[in-house]
Parts: structure tokens; C-alpha cells; sequence
């Protein structure tokens, strides 16, 4: 589970799956230690945690920003009463993107909305799946014509609406391009800017963009060597 509270990527996995501990900077086992995390930098790998140190982490996220940090994963025995745990503690809202590839080119289509590099997405309509709100929701603000295809990732990230603390959990799927003579992005989406970047180019551009997002492109990357 990929969650990303203020900006601070929380990854959950059961403690029985195999961890390479090489590529943490800090590595704690809490059967043998406490956590102090204003101390803590870059990546963290914590071992044995219960469901009581994923709410302190949680509690902490939302009202601090660790910018020191780049990524909490904690392992815990009981993952599915965790992972409940977790959606309980908010609103959950569900929403699709897409990561679209242009055809017979390595370039991918970005969106600049709110001050921010962006791929396409958008929430549910009521009973509608995920794969089909993903395309939905990429054609709609791009206006382009496109095919999906396989499940890059899903990530949760949260926000706040009035008191309310929402996470929004996104399922992203790698598509096609089939069709972009009329592309253009959707003024009334607040979309300011369409554009297709090669890997630089998206690297340089989601330096100013979402934790998230970042993450979306770079679980894609990941794939291509599995």
C-alpha cells in the first residue's frame, strides 16, 4: 500500500515478504528499539511494526512535514487489519489516470494544471470500474483517443476538504495514443497545458510536481526490467 500523507511516501507491506535492506539508509527492528523520526533521513525501512506504530506515523505525516524523509516502509505482521486500519482513518474517495504513451514514439503525455506537471485522472462516476474511469477521465481532459491496457500501480494520497481528511486511492494504467488530431487540455478542469516529454523531459518537469505522481512514473520505469 503506497500512501502518501503531506508529502511523505508511507509504504505498508506484510512483514512474511522478502526485503532487500541494502538500498535503506536506516533499517530499525522495533522488538529491539524506539523510532525518533525528526532524527531520521532518506530511505527507512522499519521491521515489526504493529498496527499503534502505523497510527503514531499517521498522526505525525498529517501534522508535520518531514522533508528529510523520502519514504517510510514499515512491515507488519497483520497487513490486512492494518490496511483497514488506515481506510478507516479517512474519507476514501476512488479515482483512475493514465500514463499515455504516444504512438511509435517514447514520449508520454503531461498535463500542467494548478501550477503543477500532472498526468491525466479522475474520480469515479457512480458503479463505473476503474479501467473504464482511467480512460474516461484521460479522454475527457485531453481530448484524445486512447486504449488501455495493463495496471502500472495504485497509490492513496490525502488532502483535506473543510474538516474532512480525505485519501484518494488511484488505479493508473499504461496506455496507447490512438488518436491525437484534436487533443487539447480541458479549460473547465482547470488544465492549462497539454505536452508530450521523452524521460528527461518528464524528469525535469515532475521535479515540480506530486509525490505521487513521481511515484506513478517511476513504478513504470521499474516495470519495464521485470
Amino acid at each position: 500500500m503506497n500512501l502518501f500523507i503531506n508529502g511523505m511516501h508511507i509504504v505498508l507491506k506484510p512483514q512474511i515478504e522478502e526485503v532487500d535492506t541494502t538500498i535503506f539508509e536506516v533499517v530499525l527492528d522495533l522488538k529491539e528499539t524506539i523510532i525518533k523520526y525528526n532524527n531520521l533521513r532518506g530511505n527507512i525501512l522499519i521491521k515489526n511494526a504493529q498496527e499503534k506504530d502505523v497510527q503514531e506515523l499517521l498522526q505525525l505525516a498529517l501534522g508535520h512535514k518531514f522533508e528529510q524523509i523520502d519514504c517510510v516502509e514499515l512491515r507488519v505482521s497483520d497487513f490486512k487489519v492494518v490496511k483497514q486500519m488506515v481506510k478507516n482513518s479517512f474519507k476514501i474517495l476512488q479515482a483512475a489516470g493514465g500514463l499515455v504513451k504516444r504512438k511509435d514514439t517514447e514520449e508520454f503525455l503531461l498535463m500542467y494544471r494548478l501550477e503543477k506537471w500532472d498526468f491525466p485522472k479522475g474520480k469515479l462516476d457512480s458503479g463505473e470500474k476503474f479501467k473504464a474511469a482511467a480512460l474516461r477521465e484521460v479522454e475527457e481532459e485531453c481530448n484524445v483517443k486512447v486504449k488501455s491496457k495493463e495496471k502500472i500501480c495504485t497509490t492513496w494520497h490525502n488532502y483535506t476538504m473543510g474538516r474532512t481528511q480525505i485519501l484518494k486511492q488511484t488505479r493508473w494504467y499504461l496506455m496507447d495514443c490512438l488518436d491525437e488530431s484534436k487533443m487539447k487540455p480541458q479549460k473547465s478542469e482547470s488544465i492549462e497545458e497539454l505536452a508530450w516529454m521523452e524521460d528527461t523531459q518528464i524528469m525535469e518537469s515532475l521535479k515540480n510536481s506530486y509525490e505521487s505522481i513521481r511515484y506513478v512514473y517511476e513504478a513504470y520505469k521499474d516495470s519495464l526490467f521485470k
